[in-house]
């Protein structure tokens, strides 16, 4: 037996906590794990780990021990299922799936029924009958030309065929006449040449393509199972189908979905048969349907999400193959996370947190009564810079808020403008108001990623009294004297309820956990066009609220926010691992500093005074493979051994301040959006950023971004007046952002 660090190999039933997770096992294999444990009746199998995959998209090759500890999974398969691979007599078949660490559906490869060659056929047509035998190789045949060896899926059109005989015929002669080379018959070699499929479809392109819309770290890598396979299509009490735990349009809470007799998964994805709604399964067998129904409710108590169950029936047992957070409406989100929160599983504010922004967007957001607010008392009008509305009292003062948020009170934010010092009191207040800025202004950034109502560039804000209660409508961007009671269109009763946790708790843009974007290396940007994107697309998706383009407006802003932070996160990792390595130069360099320095040599490989190129490809290259908490204590020491007397020319406080930027990022200290905005107002003691690797260099205009910056900050005009502002300066922008922009325009939004 292998010791545990050096497992890559793991049964579903195998393991402790911290291999059952879906960045060790990725998340089939996890959630098979999970499954297994559970007592749900899953197929047979072993998952190799995401390690494996990392290791040979660096190496081409698999680890040495990998083989081994194949060997030893398969051995216990065939023990497990009492079939033997490539038997003579009850042939074991597998399957081979990948399983990235989150879903990439239909990104990465699969092939089934491997194992199946000429005697391996006449064994299972001895065992099941011939017809389900050589429908099962042909279809094998298919699968493993086109996904195996890359032949084009039309080549293998086999309709004018008379029988299954000819059509296995046919694909023999195809894939020799393609390859070169004979359909490999022996089952080990078939495996192997899967495993390198499944494995190299992690950098497919459409897989690339895939993660980097989906901003999927490439490091990742997937993991990959081997299972055993069921067969849905061994007569009519066999079955496949696919069920989700509540309707995923509406979210009812009843079991939604279809299911095909006599059939396989492929069958209903080709579209080649028309299954049946699930709710007609119990009159093809109700006690399966039951036993369905309660595997399914069970899981989805034991994940506390909807789930998406993909399952076969063979000759009338059945097999859950798969379990997933089910992909669902806004609507069906909503009213999910209403019900959890009804059935006690989760508190209000973690029903908020489990439903990402963009889907917010969609449903209508609460406001307050057109006629309570017309009637009211009118204090001040500026620009509606973050959606949303508050009641609170009055404070003029980071400090103010913050105590008032301590002793429990309400409070409104009133500045002339706001500072990255007055942050504390922005994360207190219920809102926040401010006398001077436009729609990308610090106030409105912040306030933004933080999902506080704004309003900003009100001009006089005197009649704002401190003490005194006011109402601040981040919609329309008006201020009103005392309270105005809400209102919003419900379709349904757990939406409207969803919609007033929002109104009473706020809700935050949904980034991804933050990171470091490794992936941006050996590309190249332009700093200009980055505060292009990051300030229209900003600016854009708090115009477009409530219209048309709402959600695509609030899905892009999100994507270029997370990933320029991402991006910036990667550049100043890059800038303070090139500045780092002179701190052994100061001679002044004593105590915590002295011992930062000897501490980032030791454990992060920084060479001191060597080329700055050769120390910066060094460090990021043992980065790349630490975790987030050791990349922390990489900026931390960073900043300890900046701060300590360096000379003029070096370190000191600038280069503190540039370290600890992407310190409180991966801390979560700072958000994706206030995280960006910040590293363009970053100088070190040159008095310029972007200068400091090939990631911006050359690309960037540093005269050119600081008017930029001056100009996003006086734009008070709407989304028309900075679009012009901006690309007057430097034209180039996203083609996502222009696009929007150009149908916003087209709406007369802007």
């Amino acid at each position: 037996m292998t010791t545990r660090n050096r497992q890559v190999v793991f049964a579903f039933g195998e393991g402790d906590e911290s291999t059952l997770t879906p960045a060790v096992r990725g998340g089939k294999g996890a959630g098979l794990a999970e499954m297994a444990k559970l007592g749900i009746n899953v197929p047979p199998g072993f998952t190799v780990s995401t390690t494996v995959a990392r290791a040979y998209n660096e190496h081409g090759r698999l680890p040495k021990r990998v083989v081994a500890q194949l060997h030893r999974g398969l051995a216990q398969l065939e023990s497990e299922t009492g079939r033997t691979f490539g038997g003579t007599r009850s042939p074991l078949l597998v399957s081979v799936r990948s399983g990235a660490r989150v879903s990439m559906p239909g990104m990465m490869d699969t092939v089934l029924n491997v194992g199946l060659n000429p005697t391996t056929v006449s064994a299972l047509a001895r065992e099941v009958d011939e017809v389900f035998a050589l429908d099962s190789y042909a279809r094998f045949l298919r699968q493993f030309g086109v996904t195996v060896l890359g032949i084009e899926p039309e080549k293998f059109d086999a309709t004018a065929v008379a029988s299954k005989k000819q059509s296995i015929e046919r694909f023999q002669a195809l894939i020799e006449r393609e390859t070169g080379a004979p359909m490999p018959d022996s089952p080990l070699t078939q495996l192997g040449m899967a495993i390198f499929a499944v494995l190299g479809s992690w950098t497919s392109e459409r897989g690339v393509a895939y993660r980097q819309a989906e901003r999927i770290p490439h490091w990742w890598g997937t993991a990959y199972t081997v299972q055993a396979m069921v067969f849905g299509n061994m007569g009519e009490n066999s079955c496949t189908g696919v069920v989700f735990s509540r309707c995923p349009k509406t979210g009812a809470r009843r079991i939604y979905g279809e299911f095909l007799p006599n059939a396989q998964g492929e069958d209903v994805v080709a579209g080649t048969r028309t299954p049946f709604p699930i709710r007609e399964m119990a009159r093809w067998n109700r006690a399966i349907a039951e036993e369905l129904c309660w595997n399914v409710l069970q899981l989805e108590r034991h994940f506390g999400d909807l789930v998406d169950v993909e399952f076969t029936v063979e000759q009338g047992r059945l097999y859950i193959l798969q379990c997933r957070a089910g992909k669902r409406s806004a609507q069906a989100a909503a009213t999910f996370a209403v019900h959890q929160v009804w059935d006690g599983t989760w508190s209000k504010k973690e029903a908020l947190e489990r439903v990402p922004a963009t889907e917010v967007a969609k449903l209508e957001r609460p406001s307050f009564d057109a006629a309570a607010l017309a009637a009211a008392e009118k204090l001040a009008t500026g620009i509606a810079a973050a959606p949303g509305v508050a009641t609170g009292v009055v404070v003029t003062s980071s400090a103010e808020a913050a105590q008032a948020a301590v002793a429990g009170r309400k409070v409104i934010l009133v500045r002339p403008d706001t500072a990255p010092e007055d942050l504390p009191g922005m994360l207190a207040a219920e809102a926040v108001v401010t006398a001077v800025g436009g729609e990308t202004s610090h106030a409105a950034v912040v306030a933004r990623g933080l999902g506080k109502p704004s309003v900003v560039g009100c001009g006089d804000v005197s009649r704002l009294k401190e003490g005194e209660t006011i109402s601040v409508c981040g919609n329309t961007g008006v201020v009103v004297c005392g309270g105005v009671p809400t209102t919003a269109s419900k379709p349904t009763k757990e939406v409207r309820i969803f919609l007033s946790w929002v109104n009473q708790f706020g809700v935050k843009a949904k980034f991804a956990e933050p990171r470091i974007g490794f992936e941006f290396v050996g590309e190249q940007f332009s700093a200009n066009t980055l505060l292009n994107n990051f300030y229209l697309a900003d600016a854009m998706a708090t115009a477009a609220a409530g219209s048309r383009l709402a959600a695509r407006a609030a899905s892009l802003r999100t994507k270029v926010h997370e990933e320029l932070a991402e991006l910036f996160a990667c550049y100043l990792t890059i800038a303070v691992a090139g500045e780092v390595r002179h701190s052994r130069g100061s001679a002044s360099l004593t105590g915590d500093a002295a011992q930062a320095a000897d501490v980032l040599a030791r454990d992060f490989s920084v060479s001191f005074g060597g080329e700055r190129a050769y120390s910066q490809t060094k460090v990021l290259g043992g980065l790349k493979n630490k975790s987030r908490s050791e990349q922390i204590d990489f900026f931390r020491l960073a900043q300890t051994a900046f701060e300590g007397s360096w000379s003029s020319s070096y370190g000191g406080k600038r280069w503190a301040a540039i370290a600890a930027a992407p310190l409180a990022f991966l801390e979560g200290k700072l958000g994706h959006s206030v995280f960006v905005d910040h590293a363009f107002d970053l100088q070190h003691n040159g008095g310029r950023m972007f200068d400091k690797h090939g990631l911006l260099t050359g690309h960037t205009d540093e005269y050119t971004l600081r008017c930029q910056l001056d100009a996003k900050k006086h734009a008070a005009g709407g989304v028309a007046t900075l679009y012009v502002a901006l690309t007057n300066l430097h034209s180039t922008v996203g083609e996502e952002v222009a696009n929007l922009y150009a149908d916003g325009h087209k709406q007369g939004l802007w």
